[in-house]
């Protein structure tokens, strides 16, 4: 079975999220490199099934868009759309606006909230060129409320028929994303628009993120209304939803505290385990109670690992522990692994200065060889693929003839 654009824009492709893949990549590579590093990420299900929300899919839009045209994204959009609307303080690079000093002041800072250190910290702006079709666009509300606009009374610069197709559902879900959807028994996902329904409304929206930014887009047809707000944190979605509920319920001249849905609230949300004993306990419940030694000392198992897909890790020994540098990464990561059992160890993956809730926590493991070498450590990086995991291969070691493989938990 081919997959094709509409499936990719839809994300029923059967390839998950891999946003580790994404975020943890080198910043110099290209739009090309991206895509081409694609055919290297196992898939989680089987094509047009399943919805499962993939970053990797705009990517790979974008790169066939600017093969057929001849021009880079960002040309074509301000050619296409952006100049016809009127949106002359919309623009695709970050580093374009901040080599124009006028341009570079007009700039806001993202921020990202520390539970445990009880402020925000400072995030740098992100600078990967192949998120061309996931993440470049820098613009304000104004000129997004031209875009809505648009798509509201549908006068260009697309067709009647361009607007149909793009608003037409593709796939169906149980659950929306980030629990944020208005509430259902399912939602319906059309080429880069959720579509639900609120009070009898049709409601089409979207949100985006990257760390220090979150966005939320919308518009009801039939009610002629359109919202866009963008908040400079990711913790803003909270605040997003609320508003969004609010005006939806004013709408339909509904009054006080009357969502049909509770908004979810930023504090109870956050239930990640904080540190590595708490994940050790939920991720190797049966482990606990009898340890077994490694196979081999701690720095035989150092040395530098490589994924086609995920790219190349190197682990030393710091404080006591494995640890790989991720800090030179499109988002800058550090990778600690801490032993709980034979080949076992928990991975942590946190951002300097993020450390604690914000962490992500998975299983790890490591395998070793018939003359007693580790050759290849398996992480669990996406959540869709259940019990599998990405296998790095250690370099000079023999290739592995399986690259994932479920973990078991109930026998060391």
């Amino acid at each position: 079975m081919n997959t094709t654009l509409e499936d990719a824009l839809s994300h029923r492709t059967g390839l998950p999220g891999h946003e580790i893949a994404m975020t943890a990549a080198n910043p110099n590579e290209t739009l090309q490199d991206a895509v081409r590093k694609l055919r290297h990420l196992p898939l989680a299900y089987s094509p047009r099934t399943t919805f499962n929300y993939c970053n990797h899919m705009y990517m790979v839009v974008s790169h066939v868009l600017q093969e057929i045209t001849g021009e880079s994204l960002g040309a074509m959009l301000k050619r296409r759309i952006w100049d016809p609307l009127g949106m002359h303080d919309t623009y695709f690079a970050i580093q374009d606006l901040k080599d124009d000093p006028f341009l570079k002041s007009k700039l806001v800072r993202g921020y990202t909230w520390v539970p445990e250190k009880e402020h925000f910290v400072l995030e740098p702006f992100l600078n990967y060129a192949p998120t061309t079709g996931t993440g470049a666009i820098v613009s304000n509300v104004l000129d997004y409320a031209k875009w809505l606009k648009s798509w509201i009374y549908q006068t260009g610069p697309m067709s009647a028929e361009g607007y149909a197709a793009l608003l037409r559902p593709r796939t169906i879900m149980s659950e929306g994303l980030d629990q944020l959807n208005p509430p259902a028994p399912y939602h319906l996902y059309a080429l880069g628009w959720f579509l639900d329904t609120y009070r009898g409304e049709q409601v089409y929206m979207h949100s985006g993120s990257w760390p220090g930014f979150r966005i939320l887009v919308g518009f009801l047809p039939q009610k002629e209304f359109a919202f866009v707000m963008m908040g400079n944190s990711e913790s803003a979605k909270y605040a997003q939803y609320r508003l969004f509920l609010y005006l939806l319920d004013r709408l339909h001249g509904i009054q006080g505290e009357q969502q049909e849905s509770r908004p979810p609230d930023a504090a109870k949300e956050q239930r990640k385990p904080a540190n590595s004993t708490e994940a050790v306990s939920r991720l190797f419940p049966n482990h606990l109670g009898h340890r077994i030694p490694r196979s081999l000392p701690l720095d035989e198992y150092c040395g530098t690992y490589q994924h086609a897909g995920y790219g190349r890790l190197t682990l030393d020994i710091n404080s006591g522990q494995l640890t790989a540098d991720l800090t030179d990464r499109a988002i800058a990561f550090c990778l600690k692994l801490s032993h709980v059992n034979g080949e076992y160890f928990v991975g942590e993956l946190d951002t300097p200065g993020k450390e604690g809730s914000l962490s992500e926590f998975f299983r790890a493991k490591f395998d070793i060889n018939a003359v007693g070498q580790a050759q290849a450590v398996g992480l669990e990086l996406e959540p869709a693929l259940g019990n599998e995991m990405i296998w790095f291969t250690r370099r000079g070691a023999p290739s592995r003839q399986v690259h994932s493989t479920p973990i078991a938990t109930d026998h060391d």
